[in-house]
């Protein structure tokens, strides 16, 4: 009866226009949902190879699909995947609908990497640490829930914020802050440049050093907030300036006057920057059958425990028999 339910919904989903992956993961959720297979709530935590469950990150996201009744390890398997398929599906979608990214009249625009994915990650080493921790000091495990969606929501930050306190959405400024002005990418006489002056006394030190200290008297520029209002005016100033020079020059220039301002990189220049090598963000990993592999470094440095690689990324299927044992439905 399940494979029948399943597969009515499947054909019923692909009529619909669904993609066939996405179409069989919510068919096979709904039959089982439909055939009584499936109770929603969160499945107890269980131990696996000696990692007790203070240490474990479970990520619900669409359903909480986690105990599953007489239907066997395939079969959990398969929601498990699902769950986190429809989970990361949303959560991706949410970095689109957002509406946070581009210029003022542009469409949604995704940003060029998976934030969700990545900041999900952080915040569940986060969580399993705080678990840790807080089973050293009072005993007892505990359960670590994290999703990409709160994730998201989660680095709204001041849009939040402002959106709490005004009830209203700010609209999108491309490369210039949001709240702030002048505060952004600026064009140069050969590219563009970071320039970050986030208060008055940066302000002023930046129209010292760009030679306009009349500006710092304007009265539409004395404050951010006449600064945001004014922010086309003051822009279409600091640009005339800025692109009397290359931006190296700016840079230095900005630098020494006490203005934070930095270069826009590519890949190729992050990784040759003096101070990214200095921090060893790039570091080299022996790997078996691979070589030395180049990987991205450590950002948390511990003055009195170097990070190190104790161990390269496992191969496809290395560890399953060490995890799971010789039964393969588990």
């Amino acid at each position: 009866m399940l494979i029948i339910i399943s597969t009515l919904v499947f054909f019923g989903l692909l009529v619909a226009g669904l993609d066939v992956g996405f179409a069989m993961i919510l068919a096979a959720m709904i039959g089982m949902l439909m055939h009584g297979g499936i109770d929603l709530v969160m499945a107890p935590l269980t131990v696996v190879s000696g990692v007790d469950s203070a240490a474990l990150i479970t990520v619900p996201l669409f359903v909480l699909a986690g105990e599953i009744m007489n239907r066997g390890g395939v079969t959990r398997r398969l929601i498990e995947w699902s769950t986190a398929m429809v989970g990361h599906l949303r959560g991706s979608l949410s970095q689109v609908a957002l509406m946070t990214n581009g210029a003022k009249d542009d469409p949604p625009l995704r940003s060029g990497l998976p934030i969700s994915d990545l900041v999900c990650g952080l915040y569940g080493a986060l969580g399993v640490t705080a678990a840790l921790l807080g089973r050293e000091r009072n005993g007892g495990a505990e359960k670590v829930d994290v999703s990409l969606t709160n994730s998201m929501v989660s680095l709204l930050a001041y849009t939040a914020s402002h959106y709490f306190a005004t009830g209203e959405v700010l609209p999108k400024t491309g490369n210039d802050h949001p709240i702030a002005s002048p505060y952004g990418l600026f064009k140069t006489r050969d590219g563009q440049i970071a320039i970050a002056p986030s208060d008055n006394t940066f302000f002023g030190r930046l129209m010292d050093a760009l030679g306009l200290p009349e500006a710092k008297s304007n009265p539409e520029f004395a404050d951010n907030f006449r600064r945001v209002k004014h922010r086309a005016l003051l822009q279409q100033l600091v640009e005339g300036k800025l692109r009397e020079r290359d931006s190296a020059d700016w840079i230095e220039r900005l630098n020494a006057a006490g203005v934070p301002c930095g270069p826009i990189y590519d890949l190729g220049g992050v990784f040759s920057d003096p101070q990214i090598e200095a921090q060893q963000m790039a570091i080299d990993v022996p790997t078996p059958g691979h070589g030395t592999v180049r990987m991205v470094g450590f950002p948390i440095k511990l003055r009195d425990r170097a990070c190190h690689v104790r161990r390269p990324p496992p191969r496809l299927g290395e560890h399953t028999a060490e995890l799971v044992g010789s039964d393969p439905s588990r």
